[in-house]
This record gives C-alpha cells, structure tokens and sequence, in this order.
C-alpha cells in the first residue's frame, strides 16, 4: 500500500487501519483496540517508525486532552500501549476555567523537518462551537519541538467559516509550486461545518 489511513470513532474507540495502492480504494488491514477521536498517524523519517498521535483525556472537568504516542516499525503496530508525550504548555494561555489543552496534533514530514499543526482547545462557551485555535511547531526529531504560540488559524465572529471548532486538517500543509496551503476545518455555529 503506497497510501495509508486511519479512523477514528467520534467519541473514541476502535482504531481503523488502512491502505490503498491509489488513494481511492481501501482496505482495511488492522483494529487497535482504542484511540480518542482526532487519532493521527505519520511516518517519521527521523527514526524510520511509524508514529500514532492517540487522543486522549476526557477535556471539561476531567483528566485534561491531551496526545499520547504509539511508534512502530510496521504500519501495524505488534503493541498498542499508547505512552504519554505531548500536552499544552504554559505559554499556550489559559482556557475556559482553566489551562488550555492539546486537543490534536498533525504532523506533515517536509524535507529536513517536521512540522506539527498544535490544536489547542480554550475551552466552551455557551453557544459555539469549541474555541480551538491551531499553532506552528517544528522538530528535526519528532521527539521535541519548538514551538509558536501565537495561532496561525483562530476563530472568527458568529457566521464565519471559523466562528469555532477550528482544526487542521491530517496532512494539511501542502507545497504547491512556490506556495503554501494550509487546509483545516471550522464549524459556524447551528450545525454548520
């Protein structure tokens, strides 16, 4: 398989592995056992594993989101025991009654570096969607990371694309011609995504 996938359940649960020899059909090749929702996967080239960023803590008054890591030599692991790695630091701000935290992390390996897409999850607000914003870091390693703090992707006013729950997209820095794009989701509010 020249692609690879996984899916996550909404609310967490079973881990979907995938592949595809071109990207439009897919077979299913593996379950792990359990993964948070905005489960990603890449490959490090820095030490040749493959890494799983397993979503994980329950977030509002509970243990705090956070990424543990799964890292493989094959794209299904022989071990799911997700170990911890990645939360929000300090600089990241406060959140709504609270410190921020790290809601996903999506790692895109481009050339000498990797670069991480941070969401960072503020908290709720009555009415809107989550207050996600998502920052720049960049590693050489995969292990550690300088890090932004300052959002590249935040949220807007009431009927923007990005009046909340504003994420990047798994894979979501693409290099086309002599420029950068950067893809990512948000929802409006009533439903709207």
């Amino acid at each position: 398989g020249r692609w690879y996938m996984t899916i996550s359940q909404r609310s967490g649960g079973p881990l979907l592995l995938l592949s595809s020899l071109n990207g439009l059909w897919w077979n299913q090749q593996a379950v792990m056992p359990w993964a948070g929702d905005r489960t990603t996967l890449w490959w490090n080239p820095a030490n040749e594993r493959w890494t799983f960023n397993v979503r994980n803590g329950g977030g509002t008054g509970g243990d705090p989101r956070r990424i543990d890591r799964v890292e493989s030599e094959t794209f299904i692991p022989t071990r799911w025991q997700p170990e911890p790695w990645l939360k929000a630091e300090e600089p990241d701000g406060p959140g709504d009654g609270g410190p921020a935290q790290l809601y996903a992390l999506d790692v895109i390996p481009q050339s000498d570096r990797l670069v991480g897409l941070f969401t960072i999850w503020r908290g709720l607000e009555p009415g809107r969607p989550k207050l996600n914003d998502v920052c720049l870091g960049f590693s050489t390693d995969g292990d550690t990371w300088e890090r932004s703090y300052t959002p590249i992707l935040t949220r807007g006013h009431q009927g923007n694309w990005n009046y909340g729950n504003v994420q990047s997209a798994t894979g979501g820095l693409v290099r086309v011609g002599n420029k950068w794009r950067l893809y990512a989701s948000g929802r409006q509010g009533d439903g709207k995504g």
